[in-house]
């Protein structure tokens, strides 16, 4: 499967027994799913009026609930349906970020428990640094970083929560109060930062740095280490968390962690025929992010 495009962004629904569905983002396209853990896609576009997809997320605390960015006005899309048409549901709903003439582009969806019955919704964005709703996407605040573009964000922290900005040349932000004031994390590595990913025991955060590697931190943020072993590339496009399993796409390839070490993907043997449209797709993403670079 793949239309005449690429894609930004793969979602697999993280709740047991539903791990079959797999999202896909396409730069032209839209949006699409599968119900076979990526061997076959179904578009689901309806009332989407925006095909620049680049993110898609799943707020399981809602059954049906998704968000999806884009690059061009509204930016932003609700579905409480998981994103199908019937009955009285369209499928998607906008929810505008900026305004038609003022469009705020949305690179990338992060989501964080608030309250008991949904989650916070935070967005990348390409120049107007972090932002989120409190009220699923019915309104936005600025959360800082304007003029940045913003490529991941992560949130860590026990006592106090921090938040972490990864940023497209100028490294990583965080900040202790909420977003009121943001500061380059202690190493700097001022470059590009692709993605943020905190690993499951919740002290480890990890970070992809363009021509750096893998650095890894414990102390949210202040100091880092490298968390390169096994890597054949420091040339890094992304670091994602798939149903708990920790990936980075590489200029080589991808990788899985297994422990604190890098282990090459091999879609046949590792997905066993299952799920390699989903691997494929992978492979398209870090095809397309060597010819951006």
């Amino acid at each position: 499967f793949t239309p005449n495009d690429y894609s930004y962004d793969v979602t697999v629904h993280p709740v047991a027994g539903n791990n079959n569905k797999v999202y896909l983002t396409f730069h032209q396209n839209g949006y699409f799913k599968s119900y076979d853990y990526g061997a076959t896609f179904q578009e689901i576009n309806s009332g989407i009026t925006d095909k620049s997809a680049r993110s898609i997320v799943i707020d399981t605390t809602v059954p049906g609930l998704l968000y999806a960015g884009g690059w061009q006005y509204p930016g932003m899309f609700r579905s409480t349906s998981a994103g199908m048409p019937g009955g009285s549901e369209p499928g998607w709903y906008a929810i505008p970020v900026g305004t038609p003439t003022d469009a705020v582009k949305v690179g990338r969806i992060v989501l964080a428990p608030f309250g008991s019955s949904y989650q916070r919704v935070f967005i990348c964005t390409a120049s107007n640094g972090v932002m989120s709703s409190d009220t699923k996407g019915n309104s936005w605040v600025s959360r800082g970083l304007n003029g940045m573009m913003i490529n991941d964000f992560d949130i860590s922290g026990t006592t106090t929560q921090v938040w972490l900005a990864a940023s497209q040349n100028n490294g990583v932000y965080r900040t202790t109060n909420y977003g009121a004031n943001w500061h380059l994390t202690a190493n700097g590595f001022a470059t590009n930062t692709t993605g943020l990913v905190t690993m499951d025991d919740g002290k480890t955060l990890l970070a992809a740095v363009s021509g750096i590697g893998v650095l890894a931190t414990q102390d949210e943020g202040q100091t880092w280490k490298a968390f390169d072993d096994g890597l054949e590339s420091m040339l890094v496009f992304d670091l994602v968390s798939i149903d708990g399993q920790v990936f980075v796409l590489t200029a080589a390839g991808a990788y899985e962690l297994e422990g604190e070490t890098w282990i090459k993907l091999d879609a046949k043997s590792y997905y066993a025929g299952e799920a390699e449209g989903l691997m494929a797709s992978l492979q398209q993403r870090i095809d397309v992010q060597e010819d951006l670079y």
